[in-house]
C-alpha cells in the first residue's frame, strides 16, 4: 500500500515510466491533491483502477484543488477491497478481515480542512464505520490507519524519528541504521521555519481518536507528540 502527493500533476505523473516503475508492487495506491475532473481512473497499462473522490466545498464538488483518488490492483479487489466516501476530505477503504483504510486531503495552512468541524465530522463518520464493521463480525478494535501527506510543517524544528518498519525510509535511511530500529535526523529539512499549525493539529487528532498515520511506506513515531508522519 502506498499514498502518494501529487499536487494536481496527476496527468503527467501517472502517464510516466518512471511512476509505473515505482509503484508496480503497489496494490492499493491512495494519491491526494489529484486535481482532476477525472472520476473513473486508470494506470500501469489497467493494472491499478479506482475512483477519484474530488474534494467537496461548500456541498459542491471542486477540481481544481484538493481530492483523493484510490487505485486498486486485481488483487486488492478479489480480497474485496471497496471505496467510498467518508467526508468531504476523506475516503474510506476497506475489506473484510483488513484495517479501516482513511484516504485523506492533507490540509495545508491557508485550507480550512482541518478545523474542528471537519475533524469532528470525520471522528463521528470512523466511529460510525467501526459499529458498521463490528456489525459485520469485524473486531470492535480493528485498526484505523490514515493515509497521506499531512503537511505539518516544522521547518529546522524538525523532530528525531524512529524508523519502526523494515520498509521505512529510503535505503540509505534504512542503511544507516544497520536495519534497527534507531534514532536519526533525516537529511531533507523545512527551507523555512514555518509551522503549519493545521496540519499538526490532524496528527494530533489522529491520536486522540485512536487511529494511525501511515505515510507511504512508512510508519513513524516522534519523541514527542505521539506517531507522527
Amino acid at each position: 500500500m502506498w499514498a502518494l502527493n501529487v499536487r494536481g500533476r496527476t496527468e503527467n505523473l501517472v502517464q510516466s515510466p518512471l511512476f509505473a516503475e515505482e509503484t508496480k508492487g503497489a496494490d492499493i495506491l491512495f494519491m491526494n491533491e489529484t486535481r482532476t475532473e477525472r472520476t473513473v481512473c486508470s494506470v500501469n497499462g489497467g493494472r491499478l483502477q479506482g475512483t477519484n473522490f474530488p474534494l467537496v466545498r461548500e456541498g459542491r464538488e471542486v477540481t481544481t484543488t484538493g481530492g483523493v483518488m484510490v487505485l486498486m490492483s486485481r488483487k486488492a479487489r478479489e480480497l474485496g477491497f471497496t471505496t467510498e466516501r467518508a467526508t468531504e476530505i476523506a475516503v474510506f477503504a476497506e475489506a473484510p478481515g483488513f484495517p479501516l483504510f482513511v484516504g485523506l486531503y492533507d490540509p495545508h495552512e491557508e485550507s480550512n480542512y482541518a478545523d474542528e468541524t471537519h475533524l469532528n465530522n470525520l471522528a463521528e463518520r470512523i466511529e460510525e464505520k467501526r459499529e458498521e464493521r463490528e456489525r459485520k463480525g469485524e473486531s470492535r478494535f480493528s485498526e484505523v490507519c490514515v493515509i497521506g501527506d499531512f503537511n505539518a510543517r516544522t521547518g529546522k524544528k524538525t523532530p528525531l524519528i524512529v524508523w519502526t518498519g523494515k520498509g521505512g525510509g529510503k535505503e540509505e535511511e534504512w542503511a544507516r541504521t544497520g536495519g534497527r530500529e534507531e534514532v536519526f535526523r533525516p537529511e531533507r529539512e523545512s527551507e523555512d521555519e514555518t509551522e503549519n499549525t493545521k496540519g499538526r493539529a490532524l496528527i494530533r487528532f489522529c491520536e486522540m481518536v485512536g487511529i494511525v498515520p501511515l505515510n507511504g511506506l512508512r510508519r513513524c513515531a516522534v519523541e514527542e507528540g505521539g506517531e507522527k508522519v
